[in-house]
């Protein structure tokens, strides 16, 4: 018999201008842990961000109405040490995550061989 594992839920850094992250539901095919590259749904596109909390408690009642993430990248995860200075300098210039979310977005399409360095001819 097989046992069915209770939701998980991470917090996801995106690439939008906004100081926090958001939350989404974890399939239950995938192990993810802060620093993975993931693939997740935000509106009506997709993007990259990265998983910057896991083993998150959502309030009662919005279990439902989670999204999934769609896809764990095959990219080495993004180390603690950068996480921490990330988090460290958005609480002395919030823009600054955006910023970072931003930039973790062009070098994410520049692996995917879909794009090129922000500003630059050569990838």
């Amino acid at each position: 018999m097989t046992t069915l594992r209770p939701p998980t839920f991470v917090d996801v850094l995106v690439p939008v201008a906004l100081d926090h992250t958001y939350s989404y539901r974890v399939p239950s095919e995938l192990e993810l842990k802060p620093g993975d590259i993931v693939a997740v749904p935000l509106g009506a596109r997709e993007v990259i961000g990265v998983v910057w909390a896991d083993d998150i408690n959502i309030r009662p009642g919005l279990h439902n109405r989670m999204k999934d993430v769609e896809l764990k990248l095959d990219y080495p995860p993004v180390k603690p040490e950068l996480r921490k200075f990330v988090d460290w300098v958005a609480k002395k210039d919030p823009d600054f995550t955006a910023t970072t979310a931003k930039a973790e977005e062009a070098g994410s399409s520049w692996l995917e061989g879909s794009g090129t360095w922000p500003n630059s001819s050569t990838p």
